[in-house]
């Protein structure tokens, strides 16, 4: 090849058939040169691992490494490579299709601003352990990047933040879509504040996330499990890129993907079959560890609390000659029919626990007051059974004598399947009889779906899902105000509260101490659960108008033994619109009484208000993130100074130091 002949005026001649190349003289002919050219650039515009739409320009790279440009945003978005095998990379004017460890098949599909990715195969094919695909970061070092974690009421995590001693706990496994040690939402995402990407699994029963640290900050990746052994299905996941709102936005992309799907069910919807909804908004929640007693109750309210939810966790002593309908309950079946009617005299909520998961043999030597019916009924044959036909441990299962394989006495699991028939007996006989209006189902949502191979009733993980709700179902169908423990996007449309998702037990510890005596907090509480920083209300942006949601009920602000943190508790509720629960008997309410009123005259009164709005936009009003305000649909706000001075905002609104004010927001 000769030299470039430049023309007079010294710029070299472009030639049409090579796009923008200089001409050059060659040996080739003309006629053959324009072809080679013109396949060298098809074969850069076509290249088998770029797909590009008018929102998204797509490339394949290292470790099924998918890199995005988001030409709305202006911002290139990558994913670590993971340890896969890509191979036979082929794109058609709709998608990129690539083989996967030689066995599956992965689809990339971008539509406007979302890229769908699909995993399938043979069925039989193991998955088991699989981690792929991974989520999107900023490929600039963005100081400002953020971590939006579904975990219990929500994080956004600053990466800086990723060496935090007290956020050890933050990388991890994290179960999809099951709220205590997993996501409350089936999607991670990150934001720089302003642009950002959500990663939604669409087939979250055998998934979990992984997320881990490197030297910028936070990664993530979908990690899955077989079904049954196997494949089974396509799995899906979906990403979507938003161009402005930070955390905001991402979740009301997913609140518009919640009511496409039928499960953004709202307290108004709901409240038209169980009317206790009305009086429940505002109430504060009080488990009473004392026998049922009138007075205290008339005191709690003569005190100034409006709205109340009445439980009982009975721990002290019982009446002498006291016997249950069943016998064998004192615990959670104190209450009957004339004190119900006291508490509906002052306008209180008469509440109960209720529990199907664990069964003990009848030899269990746990029957006692906590041991009542249904931890009996359907022992062996209700009993989950794992893939090697052994009974799954229950709750304190710590009892078992015997090695599990070679017994069937032990506390094990009950199917949910049977939890479900189970709670359609008992359930409306219960409320009958006493006439509950509210029931807490516990670990409906706080436990990992389980697959079961007990050949009279096996479940799959996503069958373990489907009869988890209608358990749920029972207890609205019979007008209950019907609580979990713990939450999940899934059990919305039959969930009206939630006990333990503004706890964070991953960070805060497990605590079992029922009674009203106080305790010390551990200090991840103060620095992680309590980090206003860190605290983002994604479950209330997202389902505000849907569930309710609280701290656990061993773990109550009136037993802090440090009032200043009970304080900073009522700030966070206020602004994150969350209800306050209490464990409590008759000397600890006495000595916390004028905390107990101040709470409920404020967060209590607040949440009456705006129990049924959505919640529509969450901001800092300062760099620091010590100002904070909440905005509602109606327009109506609260703001929050966690700061140690008085702020006064443009508007001339004034907020106290460690206070709040309300304002009207013009919508």
């Amino acid at each position: 090849m000769q030299r470039i002949k430049r023309p007079e005026g010294g710029a070299a001649r472009l030639d049409p058939l090579n796009w923008g190349m200089p001409l050059m003289k060659t040996a080739l002919p003309r006629r053959l040169l324009s072809y080679v050219l013109f396949a060298a650039l098809a074969s850069r515009l076509f290249s088998s691992d770029t797909l590009e739409t008018e929102r998204l320009r797509i490339t394949l790279g290292e470790g099924g490494a998918l890199n995005v440009l988001d030409k709305a945003a202006g911002v290139h978005w990558t994913q670590p490579a993971l340890p896969v095998q890509i191979s036979n990379v082929r794109t058609s004017a709709t998608d990129l299709t690539f083989n996967l460890n030689e066995i599956m098949t992965v689809r990339v599909i971008p539509a406007g601003e979302r890229i769908d990715v699909e995993i399938s195969g043979p069925e039989d094919t193991k998955i088991e352990g699989l981690e792929y695909p991974a989520g999107f970061t900023r490929s600039e070092a963005i100081a400002g990047q953020n971590l939006v974690l579904p975990h219990c009421a929500g994080f956004s995590i600053p990466f800086a933040m990723n060496k935090r001693a007290d956020l050890v706990r933050v990388p991890g496994y994290y179960t999809t879509d099951i709220g205590q040690g997993g996501l409350t939402m089936p999607w991670i995402s990150t934001t720089d504040g302003t642009a950002g990407c959500l990663m939604l699994i669409g087939t979250p029963y055998d998934s979990r996330m992984k997320v881990w640290t490197d030297s910028a900050g936070y990664q993530y990746a979908v990690s899955w499990h077989d079904t049954k052994g196997r494949l089974g299905y396509a799995r899906q996941v979906s990403y979507r890129f938003t161009a402005k709102g930070g955390a905001v936005a991402l979740c009301k992309v997913y609140r518009e993907e919640a009511k496409a799907s039928g499960l953004l069910v709202t307290l108004r919807e709901k409240s038209k079959s169980i009317p206790g909804i009305e009086r429940f908004l505002g109430a504060l929640s009080f488990w009473l560890v004392d026998w049922p007693d009138a007075d205290l109750i008339e005191k709690i309210k003569a005190a100034g609390v409006d709205r109340a939810l009445v439980s009982y966790h009975v721990t002290g002593p019982v009446p002498p000659g006291v016997v249950n309908r069943y016998g064998h309950n004192t615990t959670y079946e104190a209450m009957d029919q004339q004190f119900i009617a006291q508490l509906h005299a002052l306008g209180y909520l008469a509440g109960r626990y209720d529990y199907y998961r664990t069964i003990y043999p009848p030899s269990d030597d746990g029957r006692g007051s906590n041991g009542w019916i249904m931890r009996f009924v359907g022992y062996p044959e209700q009993l989950a059974h794992d893939e090697n036909g052994r009974i799954r441990p229950g709750f304190q299962g710590g009892n078992q004598r015997r090695d599990v394989a070679n017994s069937t006495a032990i506390r094990g699991n009950r199917c949910s399947k049977c939890q479900y028939e189970l709670a359609q007996i008992y359930i409306p006989l219960d409320v009958d009889r006493t006439g509950y209006d509210a029931r807490l189902l516990d670990a409906v949502c706080a436990v990992n779906w389980q697959e079961c191979y007990n050949p009279a009733h096996p479940v799959t993980r996503e069958e373990d899902m489907q009869w988890r709700r209608k358990q749920l179902r029972v207890a609205m169908d019979n007008g209950q105000v019907t609580g979990t423990e713990h939450i999940a996007s899934w059990a919305v449309p039959h969930a009206v509260y939630a006990e333990a998702p503004t706890t964070f037990v991953r960070f805060a510890g497990y605590r079992e101490s029922f009674n009203g005596q106080s305790f010390t907090p551990p200090e991840s509480f103060s620095t992680v659960v309590l980090d206003e920083r860190i605290r983002f209300p994604l479950w209330q942006l997202v389902f505000h108008d849907a569930v309710v949601i609280t701290n656990r009920w061993t773990f109550t602000a009136n037993r802090y033994t440090d009032e200043k943190i009970w304080h900073k508790e009522d700030l966070i509720n206020l602004l994150h619109g969350q209800m306050p629960t209490f464990m409590l008997d008759a000397a600890n309410f006495v000595a916390n009484a004028g905390h107990f009123v101040r709470t409920a005259q404020t967060v209590g009164e607040w949440n009456a208000k705006i129990g049924y709005e959505e919640l529509t936009d969450f901001r800092w009003l300062n760099p620091d993130g010590s100002m904070q305000e909440a905005v509602y649909a109606s327009g109506e706000s609260v703001v929050v100074n966690f700061g140690r001075d008085v702020q006064t905002l443009p508007d001339g609104l004034r907020v106290p130091a460690g206070g709040f004010a309300f304002r009207s927001v013009p919508r």
